[in-house]
Formats: C-alpha cells, sequence, structure tokens
C-alpha cells in the first residue's frame, strides 16, 4: 500500500522545510516500486508544508514527480495543475536558485 509510504515521506520532508534539502530528500524517499511518483505527489498535494518550502526545493520535487511518474505509468505527466507547477519551478531547481 503506498499510502504509509507518502506518510512516511511527507513526515521526514517536515525535516527539510525551507532548505535545500535535495541530497537528504533523496535519501530518505524509500525504494518500493512505482510508488516514487506517489511520495513526491503526497508533498506537492501537502498544502501546508508545500507553502513554507522554497521556490529551489518546489523545482526539486516537481523535476523528481514528473520523472518518476514517467518512469513508474509509462506514461507523459498531462495533468494541467502538475504541468503548470513543474513549468512555474522547474527553472529555480535547474538554475540552483
Amino acid at each position: 500500500n503506498s499510502f504509509p509510504l507518502c506518510l512516511k515521506n511527507i513526515t521526514y520532508c517536515n525535516f527539510i522545510v525551507g532548505g535545500d534539502g535535495s541530497e537528504m530528500a533523496e535519501q530518505l524517499l524509500f525504494n518500493d516500486n512505482n510508488v516514487h511518483h506517489l511520495a513526491y505527489k503526497c508533498i506537492i498535494d501537502w498544502k501546508p508544508l508545500w507553502d513554507l518550502t522554497t521556490n529551489r526545493y518546489k523545482g526539486f520535487v516537481m523535476h523528481h514527480f514528473k520523472d518518476y511518474y514517467e518512469k513508474e505509468t509509462n506514461m507523459k505527466l498531462m495533468d494541467y495543475y502538475y504541468l503548470e507547477l513543474y513549468n512555474i519551478y522547474i527553472n529555480y531547481y535547474k538554475d540552483g536558485k
């Protein structure tokens, strides 16, 4: 079941709110097959956490969410809401700002 996995990832992400946190988040995400994108989706959808994070961290999350989504579902990310967030924040992550 992926729901407990999401909750664990969200709990760990509380420790890195406001900082870059990229390496720590990458290490804390669990390696169950085909649920990585769901963990990132939980981070995005949990507004109290999402609204407190930096734009760079949001870019990091969006990059990994899109990447894992496409790998794990064998489909392109087509949801307008998530694509819009991706387009807004990806440059903060890629530019390192």
